[in-house]
């Protein structure tokens, strides 16, 4: 009998050892799986963080388009305005030309005027000079 419970301590002692050695086998797989869910986690995480940061420069550009949208039609009302102002700017400077010339124009006959005035009055001088006898 006890042969028999040597021989079945001994049995029972390999089968512990089986279970020891498969034991550790799914612990290391065990690890790696906990390793590999981890590194999962992280790729997932920074997935979202590059997804978030994505959106936030998306949202950047779209503002910066609009402001800049705003300021071509700012741009755009402004030079309208100017061209109007020119074109108003134009015109005065032509009527001034006009009236400059109608200026020049009456001045000179002013002095023509005033230069025949100028002899005539010579003139009379000169016919009264010549009857008083001078």
């Amino acid at each position: 009998m006890s042969g028999e419970l040597t021989s079945e301590v001994l049995r029972q002692l390999q089968s512990i050892g089986r279970l020891e050695g498969t034991i550790g086998a799914v612990s290391k797989q065990l690890n790696e799986l906990l390793q590999l869910r981890t590194q999962l986690n992280e790729l997932v995480s920074a997935q979202a963080t590059e997804q978030r940061l994505r959106a936030v420069e998306a949202e950047r550009t779209e503002r910066r388009i609009s402001e800049i949208r705003n300021d071509v039609a700012t741009a755009t009302d402004q030079i309208e305005a100017l061209t109007q102002m020119t074109s108003a700017n134009t015109a005065q400077i032509q009527e001034f030309s006009r009236l400059r010339e109608r200026f020049i124009g009456g001045r000179m006959v002013l002095t023509a005027l005033g230069a025949a005035m100028g002899g005539g009055i010579a003139l009379g001088w000169r016919w009264l000079f010549t009857k008083m006898g001078l």
